[in-house]
């Protein structure tokens, strides 16, 4: 908000929620306080997800995802590096406010001025919307790409099960919109149209060929880690 703040003096106008993940929803009352009538704008599914994995499962993926993040690294590890999508987490207030409007497939709406098409896609976490400004051709494609890395399809701390196939399909619905420029939550922006839609083919195509793949050696009688050991990316991906 500071940030924003040597930007524009403007109120909040509304904030979206674009899945359940804590490093998404946890900063919510720096920009709306619980009781205000802002606009929080979610998936049906996000409060439920959130408190799935912030509840029962929150001591264990806590451990693992500090293993995963490299959180018990000491200074001279962390210096000049990251935790691999994106800087180390840094401590502070956390607090969580829950959308008070929520949709299921899609929404069109106008916030400000502004034109946004929402959509519901499934992917690196269940609870996925992407949103599209079609006025800009500008692509907030949410963590449905996480930077120019290969996708987490799999995460060691836990996180529920993500559906490779939906996840391609999410990626479809991307690129269909023709986007000229697009913003991620991890990593800098892709510019260009023909950049943005190189970026979500390859990511598209990375999750397929190794799902693909992993099927036909499963078929082959492989075990997971034999078969680790033979799927290689082609050079193009």
């Amino acid at each position: 908000l500071a940030a924003f703040r040597k930007i524009t003096v403007k109120p909040i106008a509304a904030v979206v929620l674009t899945h359940h993940h804590g490093d998404h929803v946890l900063g919510t009352t720096a920009f709306v306080k619980r009781g205000e009538t802002t606009p929080i704008i979610g998936h049906d599914s996000l409060v439920q997800h959130y408190v799935d994995e912030n509840g029962i499962l929150v001591e264990l993926q806590s451990i693992r995802a500090a293993h995963m993040f490299g959180a018990f690294l000491g200074p001279a590890d962390r210096r000049d590096s990251n935790n691999g999508i994106g800087p180390f987490v840094g401590r502070g207030l956390t607090a969580f406010v829950p959308p008070n409007k929520t949709f299921q497939d899609r929404l069109e709406i106008t916030l400000a001025g502004v034109r946004f098409d929402m959509k519901y896609v499934p992917s690196e976490a269940e609870s996925e919307i992407a949103l599209f400004l079609p006025d800009k051709k500008i692509l907030l494609s949410a963590e449905v790409v996480q930077d120019h890395t290969f996708p987490n399809v799999y995460t060691i701390r836990g996180a529920r099960y993500r559906d490779p196939l939906q996840w391609v399909r999410s990626l479809d619905v991307l690129r269909a919109w023709g986007a000229e420029s697009m913003a991620l939550q991890h990593g800098p922006p892709v510019l260009g149209k023909e950049e943005v839609e190189r970026v979500l083919t390859i990511y598209r195509d990375q999750i397929q060929f190794v799902h693909d793949q992993t099927i036909r050696y499963m078929n082959k009688g492989l075990t997971g880690q034999e078969i680790a050991n033979v799927v290689k990316l082609p050079p193009h991906l």
